[in-house]
């Protein structure tokens, strides 16, 4: 009896190291219609806010301030965040350490942006970077604005973040957009099945799973996902867990046309360096991509 409780506790105990290793910290749901228009309008605003110069008691920029600590919605608080984070617009930077003055708050997240905003040296990068003066590196994809991009003759479109894309192509045809530097890079690729909806399936079943954490799910198409005009969704997502260290993620979205006879795959993958500020956050961005690849849609 002795041998069989600790041979049991011996198997819980890996059972439960598996578990942890594997777990999947990315948060993923399909947004409703009224968020994704009050997160479009966000966009609108804060790019507005950002060349502009706003009052100290401005209320629409108070409540997004008091929005950006709602971690129960991913669009709009990490877009928030990343607004913040990129802003050069001295009067909304008062603004904010004035909002956290009166409001005595502070986190790990008030305190690299406030980081970011102080002394820092610049770093020759493909993308904007910074050594800071706690060591880290501020080398950070831009995840605020919007720009659509169509794919194999305008049937395929993407709304992206607004960053200057290295675009590459694949016969005259633009396959990958690519962005970032040495601790914080991003890719997006594309690629088109022309096949009938089942063997479409059968290449979802039969694409190589890249980290032992990944979830697949089909999604059920209305609201906000009718937009989309796909006939067939499913998205997988996952990434690396080295011991709660995830430094890299991977976002794969299928859609399929029955009027078009083909079928689409959109991928997101990011990968961070740990000298990168912001590779401890990476899972909430990672969620964030998650929502951002919804933004893909079928002519």
């Amino acid at each position: 009896m002795k041998n069989k409780t600790l041979i049991l506790m011996y198997i819980l105990l890996v059972y439960g190291v598996f578990a942890q290793v594997n777990i999947n910290p990315i948060k993923f749901y399909i947004p409703s219609g009224a968020e994704v228009n009050a997160y479009i309008n966000l966009q609108k605003y804060l790019a507005k806010c950002n060349s502009s110069n706003v009052e100290m008691d401005d209320k629409v920029l108070l409540n997004i301030f008091k929005l950006s600590f709602k971690y129960d919605n991913i669009l709009q608080t990490y877009l928030i965040e990343a607004f913040l984070r990129n802003t050069k617009n001295i009067s909304v930077q008062m603004a904010y350490k004035e909002y956290l003055k009166a409001h005595s708050i502070e986190t790990e997240e008030t305190k690299k942006i406030l980081l970011i905003w102080g002394q820092k040296s610049y770093v020759k990068s493909n993308a904007e970077a910074y050594d800071l003066e706690n060591g880290k590196r501020y080398e950070y994809i831009n995840l605020t604005g919007l720009q659509d991009i169509g794919f194999f003759d305008n049937h395929l479109y993407l709304t992206v973040p607004n960053n200057e894309w290295n675009i590459l192509s694949f016969n005259k045809e633009p396959r990958f957009l690519i962005f970032g530097g040495g601790t914080n890079s991003m890719s997006i690729s594309v690629k088109k099945y022309n096949c009938s909806i089942d063997d479409f399936k059968n290449h979802i079943n039969d694409d190589k799973i890249k980290y032992g954490n990944e979830v697949i799910r089909e999604l059920e198409i209305n609201d906000f996902l009718k937009l989309c005009n796909s006939n067939y969704m499913v998205i997988k997502y996952g990434c690396e867990n080295d011991n709660g260290s995830y430094l890299s993620g991977n976002i794969d979205l299928y859609l399929y046309s029955m009027q078009l006879g083909n079928g689409y795959k959109v991928s997101y993958f990011m990968n961070f360096s740990d000298i990168n500020i912001l590779a401890d956050e990476a899972p909430r961005i990672y969620s964030f991509l998650s929502e951002m690849i919804l933004f893909s849609w079928i002519e």
